[in-house]
């Protein structure tokens, strides 16, 4: 399913709203076994309404491998299949991070909504199993970012093809969230998707394929791109030498223009500091203007036995801000840490000291991967 759209304006902002709404934080999800809620209810407020950007990620598992899995978010008790994310399980017990989803909402009525995330039928989850969910209130920015493109769906199946997909922008930078699922078929190997725009390669996310044969959610980014001239744009998302794509796997593609004030930075890209758990994993100045901010982090790791939670922290001038969190079912195998859309509030105007400190049970090496980029957003 894909949707190429630009988002609307607001003349008149809510006060009572932020403009990134923290939804859920590393919330424990509930114990079910399908098609029930996987989290508690929550509430988001969005002032006036309009248009809004979701940023959200779980994880799960399944009894019935194997298997394609998910759980599906609701406004309002109306359901979305745009909003999504899913994850094809190989085998049953092992918990996985599902697809990281940047995805357009429709059109929000002002005032409070009702959210809620239910699980498909075969998706189990328990407290284990933790929700991170952020949105991004376009409707009440006198000049939002603009998304040109919020695209999701299975991938095509042949030739190692995940999707070709069309936006037009008016020449602003652009930040680009490529997110997908992949194999291989040999153990112990890296495994990539490459993004190309108007047939040049300009992004790739990947993941260290401890299993063969055994699907996996890549390390989701989010890249900034500048220069991109004004006009109609074709981007592809295919898999990289020594990586399978079928018809299992699943991809989410999402581009959005900076325009007005709003800024997108990139911190950091690259494979983590090798650390044996508790580490500092990178550091990062970043100069604040005075926005609310919305820090995108993504990172793998893993730990030396089974059944330990992978985690990590985020600290902003050595005050905690956030937490990724992702149960490691088998021990060794290197896995997307998932609930890195983290949202501080407002930092004031100057340099911010960024820092992201691995949890007791995390291990990362070369074959880790780590990005962190921050959107500040003003009204």
């Amino acid at each position: 399913m894909s949707e190429t759209t630009t988002a609307g304006t607001s003349a008149t902002p809510a006060a009572t709203a932020s403009l990134v709404d923290t939804i859920y934080a590393a919330v424990p999800c509930l114990a079910q076994n399908g098609n029930q809620p996987c989290a508690p209810e929550a509430v988001t407020e969005a002032g006036a309404g309009g248009p809004a950007l979701l940023y959200w990620q779980a994880t799960g598992y399944t009894l019935n491998a194997p298997i394609l899995a998910g759980m599906q978010p609701q406004f309002n008790k109306q359901g979305d299949g745009s909003l999504a994310a899913s994850c094809f399980f190989n085998e049953n017990a092992v918990r996985l991070p599902l697809l990281r989803r940047r995805a357009l909402l429709s059109p929000q009525p002002p005032g409070e909504s009702l959210v809620m995330v239910y699980g498909s039928e075969y998706c189990v989850t328990d407290p284990s199993d933790t929700i991170t969910m952020a949105m991004l209130n376009l409707g009440i920015m006198s000049a939002p970012p603009q998304v040109r493109l919020s695209a999701v769906g299975m991938a095509d199946g042949s030739n190692n093809v995940y999707t070709a997909q069309v936006f037009s922008s008016d020449g602003g930078p652009l930040v680009i969230s490529i997110d997908a699922t992949a194999w291989s078929t040999v153990p112990d190997q890296a495994i990539s998707a490459l993004l190309y725009l108007d047939g040049e390669p300009v992004a790739e996310i990947g993941l260290f394929a401890n299993p063969s044969s055994f699907h996996l959610p890549l390390v989701g980014a989010d890249w900034v791109l500048y220069n991109v001239a004004a006009g109609g744009h074709q981007l592809d998302l295919v898999g990289n030498t020594g990586t399978t794509v079928d018809d299992g796997d699943v991809w989410s593609l999402t581009v959005m223009e900076m325009t007005g004030t709003s800024v997108a930075t990139p911190l950091f890209s690259g494979p983590p500091a090798q650390q044996q758990g508790g580490g500092t994993l990178a550091t990062a100045t970043y100069e604040a203007r005075g926005g609310e901010q919305l820090f995108l982090v993504s990172l793998s790791g893993w730990s030396g036995s089974d059944n330990e939670m992978l985690s990590a922290q985020l600290l902003v001038e050595g005050d905690p801000v956030g937490t990724l969190q992702t149960w490691a079912s088998k021990g060794g195998m290197h896995l997307p840490i998932a609930g890195g859309d983290i949202a501080p509030g407002v930092l004031m105007p100057g340099t911010q000291q960024i820092e992201l400190v691995a949890g007791p049970n995390t291990i990362t090496d070369q074959n880790d991967r780590l990005s962190i980029t921050v959107i500040e957003v003003f009204r």
